[in-house]
């Protein structure tokens, strides 16, 4: 893989500094360099913060008839937007198994 597409995929992965900032950009590598620089960590997380006009919004299905948040039967996954719909939407398959 080259440089551009690993940069591609960290971007895809993580996410976007409007919903989860850190007080450092570079993480100490060893626990000897940690302790050397003591600098405090520090998150600020805003999970239900409105999107930027330039994001799409994530797409979101009601599971109001069923009652219930629905999981994998066999690693108890809840839904999440990486499964893979099939059967045009009406059956998914799970991305964690």
């Amino acid at each position: 893989q080259d440089q551009s597409e690993i940069l591609r995929e960290l971007e895809y992965c993580n996410s976007p500094a409007h919903f989860a900032r850190s007080t450092v950009a570079r993480l100490p590598n060893s626990v000897s360099s940690k302790q050397k620089c003591n600098i405090p960590l520090g998150i600020i997380l805003q999970p239900l913060a409105p999107l930027p006009p330039e994001m799409e919004e994530v797409p979101s299905i009601n599971f109001a008839s069923i009652g219930t948040i629905v999981r994998c039967k066999s690693c108890r996954t809840y839904i999440n937007p990486f499964v893979h719909w099939e059967s045009n939407g009406r059956r998914w398959r799970c991305n964690i198994c």
